[in-house]
């Protein structure tokens, strides 16, 4: 059910706080065409109200209005609120949303325009339905299906991020995020080899030490070529099968590198480089397309390069960030690893975590996308490798509903997996 036209608000009042997504579109929906914005933010939220005034089309002093305030002064926060609000009683329909901000501005602000207008209306975004609760003063609130669009771009400038630019012979090069899949036959081909060296185990023991030998022994050819890069490598042949593991389905008909190469079209260095962890990012890439394809999904890229806008104190400072999809506002954050260390993924697991938090706040989302087994030894003891993970994560970062992890089982039917994750709020 979309929002009345009867509740869009002629004056808008939004609590900017660090994260001002929910602002952002809070006005987007709320808002009739030609109305009044009133954003109550402290000096030190300048640079996120500049961003948000930006990337929303205002002009301060014409369709909108700072009310600067003292986010913990409570008393500051009611005097300052109320003071615009009693300028615009009868002059149509005027709303708080109270998403943003502290705690202590969302109350006081309430209280401000619960006790200075007559018909003053009140709203939340709702970070787990994705839903917009418009209340009456006293009333409990109706919800209402949010489904506005938001670029990538455009949540990147509200935290003043803009994509990589590197200079190249003097010219401007801006690295945008890459949606084609790089040989995702091949990488969905690795991924049933990983696999089957799980399966040829009988007991979970023997299991674990077959994948640990067909890793190794993987890691063991690749360094191989590593070291012979200054030699003549062309004719390297190509392993047929590792630890009895048959590679055929992911060579193809090529015999060694120099076929290979020209197979793929990549040269030695690049195609080391997929095969020693780029492969999971395209292979997931390709699931997560598919799937999004099924479920409404907005934008889906892999290699999102990103820096922090230059500043008069300070350099663009970059960040990588391996995949990220947007359904509506929502963010997805993807974070690839072909590293089965039960502690290197959590290191990997926590940068994704913050940096999704930060651009897409509450309602971000994060999986993390590994080889870990179905069982790992942890001091000899095997245990189920992606529950426990996800377990610790999830109660030791307060996230048992944001972080979703995606093992080496899962990799055999990822889209499927990705595609619940996408449905599910």
């Amino acid at each position: 059910m979309s929002i009345p036209e009867t509740y869009l608000a002629d004056h808008l009042f939004l609590l900017v706080g660090t994260n001002p997504l929910p602002n952002y579109v809070s006005a987007r929906v709320l808002c009739r065409p030609d109305a009044h914005l009133y954003l109550v933010t402290s000096r030190k939220m300048e640079q996120i109200r500049n961003n948000l005034v930006a990337a929303l089309g205002l002009e301060i002093g014409r369709n909108c209005t700072v009310i600067e305030i003292n986010e913990s002064d409570g008393s500051d926060i009611f005097n300052g609120v109320s003071k615009a609000a009693k300028a615009l009683e009868g002059k149509g329909r005027v709303m708080l949303n109270y998403t943003g901000g502290t705690k202590v501005m969302a109350v006081h602000a309430y209280r401000a325009l619960e006790t200075t207008l007559t018909e003053g209306l009140f709203s939340y975004l709702d970070a787990r339905s994705l839903k917009m609760v418009i209340q009456k003063p006293g009333g409990l609130g109706e919800s209402y299906t949010i489904e506005y669009k938001v670029e990538l771009e455009t949540l990147l400038g509200l935290h003043n991020y803009e994509y990589y630019k590197a200079n190249i012979n003097g010219q401007t090069s801006v690295k945008q995020p890459n949606q084609q899949p790089l040989l995702a036959q091949q990488a969905g081909a690795f991924a049933r080899a990983l696999w089957k060296a799980w399966e040829e185990g009988d007991s979970v023991k023997e299991r674990f030490e077959l994948f640990k030998k067909f890793y190794e022994a993987w890691n063991n050819w690749k360094n191989g070529v590593k070291g012979k890069l200054k030699t003549d490598h062309a004719l390297l042949p190509l392993p047929a099968d590792v630890e009895n593991i048959s590679l055929a389905d992911l060579w193809g008909n090529n015999n060694n590198l120099a076929e290979l190469e020209q197979d793929w079209q990549l040269d030695t260095l690049r195609i080391l480089r997929w095969l020693d962890g780029e492969w999971l990012e395209h292979y997931t890439l390709d699931c997560a397309q598919r799937a999004g394809q099924q479920t409404g999904v907005d934008f889906i890229g892999q290699g999102i390069k990103i820096q922090k806008k230059a500043t008069k104190n300070a350099t663009p400072v970059d960040v990588e960030l391996d995949i990220l999809a947007i359904k509506g506002h929502q963010l997805f954050a993807i974070s690839c690893m072909s590293n089965p260390k039960k502690s290197t993924l959590k290191d990997h697991l926590l940068e994704i975590f913050m940096r999704a938090r930060q651009l897409g706040g509450d309602e971000a989302r994060i999986a993390l996308v590994c080889i870990i087994p179905p069982f790992t030894d942890i001091n000899g003891s095997f245990i189920p490798g992606p529950e426990v993970l996800q377990e610790e994560v999830g109660v030791d970062w307060m996230a048992e509903d944001v972080i979703q992890i995606y093992g080496l089982e899962q990799l055999q039917n990822l889209e499927d997996y990705l595609k619940k994750w996408f449905e599910k709020r």
